[in-house]
């Protein structure tokens, strides 16, 4: 079995909530398994590839769009080499657009001319597009995209995921939510390791395996996020923060931020003034 890692997206801009990229993948050593929160879509450009999702290995080929739903088990191998655009829709964009991904599960493989010509107009967006109009420009682009796919490609969903994760996944799945729900409060890992319906030993190792970070790493990683989108207001004390975000001191905040993103709160927040 593969080694498995749960990806947190990290906004860099809450007005784009959204990760676009070109990626290119060849025979490489060192592939793992990864699984997260958001929809991600995989547009080929050139090349071959293989989408392992769940227990499906999608075959890809220039024209071809896969789109991997939320928490799937993922990850990208190539005989040779492959080119695809790749682009990852926060939820929070669905929700404020009406749409709830909850309830919707897409077709993972799909040939479509129409939908490759709308995600090279996101990636014109995004690198073509200047000034005040680029952040407009970007989102109704994926917007649009995202029009299509829902209204050609949604597929009936299951509570169960359709019985295509184990039962460990699950359990693992329902303690990421709860901390998601919770991580403002004081959590304890006996508490969420009863949500998940394991003991805590067996838990705490079963969490690590499926995320590739310890139970107080998650959750401290979910604070400092919600942190980070706190610290662009210039009003709010970095004390207050650290308290509304669950942490109890402003050291152990500022170690936990520090961890996460390579800085101090404090030098987060000076760099945001100085944009």
């Amino acid at each position: 079995m593969l080694p498995v890692r749960y990806e947190r997206h990290l906004l860099t801009n809450t007005h784009l909530p959204f990760i676009f990229h070109t990626d290119t993948v060849s025979i490489t050593k060192g592939v793992y398994s990864n699984w997260h929160d958001n929809t991600e879509i995989l547009c080929c450009i050139s090349g071959t590839g293989i989408a392992h999702s769940d227990n499906e290995d999608l075959k890809m080929k220039p024209g071809d769009t896969i789109i991997i739903n939320p928490r799937c088990l993922h990850y990208i191998t190539s005989p040779d080499v492959v080119v695809y655009r790749c682009l990852i829709i926060d939820n929070s964009f669905f929700e404020e657009n009406g749409f709830d991904i909850s309830q919707i599960r897409f077709q993972q493989l799909f040939s479509d001319s129409h939908a490759s010509n709308l995600m090279e107009k996101i990636n014109i967006a995004y690198n073509e597009s200047t000034g005040n109009l680029r952040i407009a420009e970007i989102r109704l682009a994926v917007l649009n995209y995202i029009l299509h796919i829902c209204k050609n490609y949604i597929k009936a969903v299951t509570k169960d995921n359709g019985g295509k994760i184990s039962k460990s996944h699950e359990a693992i799945l329902k303690a990421v939510e709860f901390i998601d729900k919770n991580y403002e409060k004081h959590l304890s890992i006996d508490e969420i390791a009863s949500v998940a319906g394991f003991s805590k030993y067996h838990f705490s190792r079963l969490f690590k395996n499926y995320t590739g970070f310890t139970v107080i790493e998650h959750i401290n990683g979910r604070r400092c996020e919600n942190a980070k989108l706190m610290l662009e207001n210039p009003a709010k004390p970095i004390a207050q923060i650290a308290s509304e975000c669950g942490f109890e001191s402003c050291s152990y905040f500022a170690k936990s931020f520090e961890k996460s993103f390579g800085m101090l709160p404090s030098a987060y927040r000076k760099k945001l003034l100085k944009v």
